[in-house]
């Protein structure tokens, strides 16, 4: 299985030439930010270019909308790794991300675990207090 984790202290995040990748290559929708809602609920993201409660200069232009970037679940979605693969991970980088892709073993339970945004995958145990 492939995980993809930041790799320095900052934070994970996609770039905006990763997520215009998304959606040329994997038709990732967009949508825009009307009266304090999203026009289309059901799209993957949101052009910061639209609204000025989300200035483009911190967020980028494409911000997260349906996808949450820091669950499991998104680490290992095969339109991010394709993303990633195609344009490599510099180039998929958002701002003070240093992405990488992790292979571990097929149907490990994992957790991503990180201190200050430098991320790593550990294995979940079973824990008591």
């Amino acid at each position: 299985m492939r995980i993809v984790i930041n790799r320095c202290f900052g934070g994970f995040s996609l770039s905006d030439k990763a997520k215009q990748w998304l959606i040329d290559n994997k038709n990732w929708s967009v949508t825009s930010w009307l009266d304090g809602n999203y026009k289309d609920r059901d799209a993957d993201l949101v052009d910061n270019t639209t609204t000025d409660t989300m200035p483009t200069s911190i967020f980028g232009r494409y911000s997260m909308a349906r996808h949450d970037q820091y669950e499991d679940d998104f680490r290992n979605n095969p339109d991010l790794i394709a993303c990633i693969d195609a344009i490599g991970p510099e180039k998929a980088s958002g701002s003070c991300a240093q992405l990488e892709i992790v292979q571990i073993p097929d149907g490990t339970d994992y957790t991503i675990e990180e201190y200050d945004g430098l991320e790593h995958i550990a294995e979940k145990h079973r824990t008591w207090s």
